[in-house]
């Protein structure tokens, strides 16, 4: 049976004035990631930074990130999935700089012939999938450098290397992967799973992650394997661990995008990411009344009530009723503070806004400015800030500000 693929919202029309929309700071941006790279120099001066970009750059939008990224001197990314680092290549072409663009996941062989022939670097997580990458790697005629992933303790993709006798078969199976046709070991790296936590059974068990990787990765060199680029850090573990770990890359995300790599680590980075709506409704609501879907709000004291285009549809999570926010006038003067009240609906959601002058056409910041962060959201929805970024949908159009 023929499939026609298609992404949701590539045609939807971009409106000059949008019911809803993210603010990205590239000046924000440009900040963080010099932040980081100045500290990651300091501490291991042969470290580079490979910025993950990957979930369209945490929401920003890889397209302008990339640029951004570029611009700044970075010349390493990396990407979940093949589509996304095409993406990352296109800028990079349409730029003529060369950069290294690292798929982080399991490619289908299928589509291995584009990646040798984009000269994109994909990840070796097993040795079968080794195999089938080089068999599709012949039948395209091309050759595809790789990083082999290990596995240390995050349990999700990558050769095992938990005992001597699987660091043993890992080293071994890189040994032949390194002569099958069609495949060019470049990297090795692995994966910290609990880097970003304090407790002592955190500390231990990161510990031993870096371990079992060096392990394992001297014994690949051992096998006569010498690769160009070993990365193990990602942004807690560049800044709680040791130079060593930090190797010849670390891969930073969240950090470049203004949040501390792990508490008690203030880097002084800025936030990025703004999400803002405009009020399109007031109205009075007397005692007694219920609100929204479910009557799960009922009113005991007479309010002023605004409704706002966004809804979950767009990443203002259903069950955020209680979260804080910011009400703006249209010519950017602070009204005061709104909170959410009832269920967030798909495309609109309600909030209190009794005592604060509110008036249609208001700009609600639902985090990103100087009252309200991300991790005041994500805290409230009892999640992390990198599900509330990520999850902004497509049909919230991204402008860019504060760009040089």
């Amino acid at each position: 049976m023929k499939h026609d693929f298609y992404i949701t919202y590539a045609d939807l029309p971009l409106s000059r004035a949008p019911r809803a929309w993210v603010e990205v700071d590239a000046s924000a941006i440009r900040h963080n990631y010099r932040t980081v790279a100045a500290a990651i120099t300091e501490k291991r001066p042969t470290c580079s930074i490979i910025a993950v970009i990957k979930g369209d750059a945490y929401g920003h939008g890889i397209t302008e990130c990339t640029r951004i990224f570029l611009s700044e001197g970075c010349r390493a990314f990396a990407l979940a999935n093949v589509e996304e680092a095409l993406c990352t290549k296109r800028v990079c072409d349409e730029l003529g700089i060369r950069a290294d663009i690292l798929i982080l996941g399991a490619t289908d062989p299928a589509l291995i012939g584009e990646v040798g022939r984009q000269d994109l670097i994909q990840t070796i997580p097993s040795f079968d999938y080794a195999k089938k990458l080089s068999r599709a790697a012949q039948e395209a005629d091309v050759r595809v450098r790789a990083h082999i992933k290990l596995d240390t303790g995050m349990n999700r993709l990558g050769f095992s290397t938990f005992t001597e006798e699987q660091k043993a078969v890992t080293a071994a199976q890189v040994a032949q992967i390194s002569r099958m046709e069609g495949i060019e070991i470049d990297g090795v790296f692995s994966h910290f799973s609990v880097a970003d936590e304090t407790s002592e059974h955190a500390k231990k068990r990161t510990e031993l992650q870096s371990i079992r990787f060096f392990d394992t990765l001297n014994r690949i060199r051992l096998e006569g394997i010498d690769p160009r680029v070993v990365h193990l850090c990602n942004s807690p573990g560049a800044f709680t661990r040791p130079a060593k770990d930090l190797g010849d890359a670390a891969r930073i995300g969240i950090s470049i995008f203004g949040f501390g790599p792990a508490p008690g680590i203030d880097l002084g980075l800025r936030p990025t990411f703004k999400l803002c709506a405009k009020i399109s409704r007031i109205s009075r609501l007397t005692p007694g009344e219920e609100l929204g879907y479910g009557g799960t709000y009922k009113v005991e004291d007479e309010i002023t009530s605004a409704t706002v285009g966004i809804g979950y549809a767009d990443g203002v999570f259903r069950h955020a009723a209680g979260h804080r926010v910011s009400v703006y006038s249209p010519d950017g003067k602070y009204r005061g503070e709104g909170r959410i009240i009832g269920r967030v609906c798909m495309d609109m959601c309600m909030l209190d806004v009794e005592g604060i002058n509110a008036a249609e056409g208001d700009t609600v910041v639902f985090y990103g400015d100087d009252k309200v962060s991300v991790l005041d959201f994500a805290l409230h929805c009892n999640t992390i800030v990198h599900e509330c970024l990520s999850l902004v949908s497509g049909r919230v159009p991204r402008i860019v500000v504060n760009d040089d």
